[in-house]
């Protein structure tokens, strides 16, 4: 199953001011635990300068990343600009019902007053990576232009085959030597 988490990459009406800030979609949360390989994003009316993205997980309105990215420079305001790993960043964990975010130290970013979940904010902070971090609710039917889709992980650890099953064959017959040799049968 593809993860999916955040609402679509399309410009909207309104901007998020006051910076550096980190904001975080109340948007569709992941579907699945996995990784994020593709991130899409839009600036308002200025470009995002140094924009972060991560996934978080929330208890209440604090907030805590569980996987992100370095820096990936500038977002251009009115068109999407979209990232995909490995070539422009590492993918990163995200858990079932975790959230998308990015941080960014200048611009806007692009909003919509309604229609939406909501979104988390937390102006005058650059919060990746954060643990716990207070944030406010910017608009609670407001949606963010943050985007993401990744690979669902394949569900638990992989158990080695090594150690398993039936021994037959030439190691039987080994053991069954050595013990004729040693004088038990």
């Amino acid at each position: 199953m593809a993860i999916d988490v955040g609402l679509n990459c399309t410009y909207k009406d309104l901007s998020i001011t006051g910076t550096p800030n980190t904001v975080v979609s109340m948007d569709n949360p992941a579907n699945a635990t996995g990784t994020i390989d593709y991130l899409c994003s839009v600036a308002h009316s200025y470009d995002m300068i140094a924009v972060q993205f991560a996934s978080f997980s929330a208890s209440g309105n604090n907030l805590t990343t569980n996987g992100y990215t370095g820096n990936l420079g500038t977002i251009t305001k009115i068109t999407p600009v979209e990232f995909n790993a490995p070539g422009d960043f590492t993918a990163f964990n995200i858990n079932a019902g975790e959230y998308i975010g990015m941080a960014y130290t200048g611009g806007r970013a692009d909003q919509t007053g309604s229609g939406g979940a909501g979104i988390w904010n937390s102006s005058g902070t650059f919060n990746i990576p954060c643990s716990g971090a207070a944030f406010t609710v910017l608009d609670v039917d407001g949606i963010v232009t943050v985007y993401a889709t990744g690979t669902e992980s394949a569900g638990g650890v992989q158990k080695s085959a090594a150690g398993s099953g039936t021994f037959v064959g030439s190691l039987t017959r080994k053991l069954m030597a050595k013990r004729a040799v040693s004088g038990v049968l």
